[in-house]
């Protein structure tokens, strides 16, 4: 423990003949610069950190700078370094347990220290070595933040939260020290132990120096507990704590922000998103969990945007904008996702009443099957868009879609009476020889064409389709006799 004057002591107890005793001892004396913070390094489970929580590890501030001690089995400063910061401002520290790799590359935990002072931040892990004190303390990262801070905290091994002394408190991501939200506390009406830090009870008797720091010391004022800051505030204690993942997603999809909740589950989706709670870290567990939410949510958003935002049918163009951008979402999010079974499925039932809607669903598809990120439809989707295409006479779009599609997934006898009825020769050759490894009957059926239109001009010039063929004629035995068919 520590007095107003900024000195350390040790008090032990102990049980001598039935009879409890007490003796103190000093640690460190005010004389030589008062001692602020003074803050153990807890272990909280069975078995956690045991050899590092036997050495009753104790990490104390003054204005200018930092010790870590060790009580067990002597008395011995592990590590000091010095702490910078403006006049006026206190020393802030705080412990966490993150997780760690020991030297065989198994799974351990090791205590993570921030130090701070004014604007000032500094990080440094202890882990355990082979060297005399068979302890290390090494520097992770440090920063500077745009606010004078009065209390600092480890959230969790990747949230840092301080508070200036505007009475905001910030939250911070720790990877980078960016800041993820701002959040006003004046109304929490903050409970300052200024008084005890002037020693005003004992008249007064500190330095300058910590009279003028203690101005809005808090030290017990801001504490946290199994991820939540609990904060003292005049007339009532305050707790916050940071939203599980999927109640992030839940505020945003109540709001009706249907794209920003896409997007941070797609984050979580990823791995990369920051300040997450509740989510497995497991890859696979995580994909599987946030894929889920990420299917609700879109096809809410469909739901949504389909019932209340069709723009009128008077505006054409604006509908065919709507329905274009609405269904890019939906082709992206299956394709990340790989749930093309719920875009041909529920989702193109959602746009198939709507004429336009079914349209430019239809249309959007043929980027993504051109870029080879979709390479089957499902058979109604498949026959649909070939009806729509020829519908609007655009069958060449349609013969270079199918030489991208997999034959196995395609309805052969339709493509083939397609391709036959509009003389769609690139891709009947694909259907033949990907489709049923059959490279005579396109050689065949086609120099039969070409001789029927040879003999049917009388001056022995052949049309300029006709040329085209033989072209690929040409082309396509030069590479049967190569192996490249």
């Amino acid at each position: 423990f520590s007095d107003s004057g900024g000195s350390v002591f040790l008090l032990q107890f102990r049980r001598v003949m039935g009879v409890r005793t007490a003796e103190s001892d000093c640690l460190f004396s005010g004389s030589r610069g008062e001692v602020c913070c003074v803050l153990p390094l807890l272990f909280g489970e069975k078995g956690q950190g045991r050899a590092m929580a036997e050495m009753r590890i104790l990490a104390m501030a003054s204005l200018t700078k930092v010790f870590i001690v060790r009580l067990r089995p002597k008395l011995e400063v592990l590590f000091t370094f010095v702490l910078r910061g403006e006049l006026g401002t206190l020393p802030l520290l705080d412990w966490r347990l993150v997780p760690g790799e020991n030297a065989s590359g198994g799974k351990t935990v090791e205590p993570l220290l921030v130090a701070a002072r004014g604007n000032q931040l500094m990080f440094y892990r202890l882990s355990l070595d082979d060297s005399e004190t068979g302890i290390s303390f090494s520097p992770v990262k440090g920063g500077t933040v745009s606010f004078q801070c009065i209390s600092v905290k480890l959230l969790s091994s990747e949230v840092v939260v301080m508070l200036d002394t505007r009475e905001h408190i910030h939250v911070f991501d720790y990877t980078d020290v960016t800041e993820l939200e701002d959040i006003d506390l004046v109304d929490v009406h903050l409970a300052y132990s200024t008084s005890h830090f002037k020693s005003l009870a004992a008249g007064g008797t500190v330095s300058k120096a910590l009279e003028v720091a203690s101005q809005h010391s808090c030290y017990q004022s801001v504490v946290t507990y199994r991820g939540q800051v609990l904060i003292l505030g005049v007339d009532v204690v305050h707790c916050l704590t940071i939203r599980k993942w999927d109640e992030r997603l839940a505020v945003l999809v109540r709001d009706s922000k249907f794209p920003e909740a896409l997007s941070l589950a797609m984050t979580f989706y990823r791995g990369n998103a920051r300040a997450v709670v509740g989510l497995s870290s497991k890859p696979d567990e995580r994909r599987d969990v946030v894929s889920g939410q990420m299917i609700d949510i879109l096809l809410a958003y469909v739901d949504l945007s389909l019932a209340m935002h069709v723009p009128d049918d008077d505006y054409i163009d604006e509908q065919e904008r709507f329905y274009k951008s609405l269904i890019n979402i939906c082709i992206d999010y299956c394709l990340i996702l790989d749930a093309t079974d719920l875009l041909f499925s529920d989702l193109y039932e959602r746009f198939v009443d709507f004429v336009i809607g079914r349209a430019c669903f239809l249309e959007c598809l043929e980027p993504y099957i051109i870029a080879d990120h979709l390479t089957s439809l499902s058979p109604v989707v498949l026959k649909d868009f070939i009806e729509h295409y020829q519908t609007q006479q655009m069958l060449q779009r349609v013969e270079n879609c199918l030489l991208h599609l997999e034959v196995q997934n395609l309805d052969l006898h339709q493509v083939v009476v397609l391709c036959w009825t509009y003389s769609l020769y690139d891709a009947m050759i694909y259907v033949y020889t990907r489709g049923m490894h059959d490279y005579a009957t396109p050689l065949q059926e086609l120099l039969r064409l070409l001789r029927t239109a040879l003999n049917n001009q009388e001056d022995g010039q052949l049309a300029d389709g006709d040329q085209v063929l033989g072209y690929k004629l040409l082309v396509y035995i030069s590479c049967c006799l190569a192996g490249r068919a």
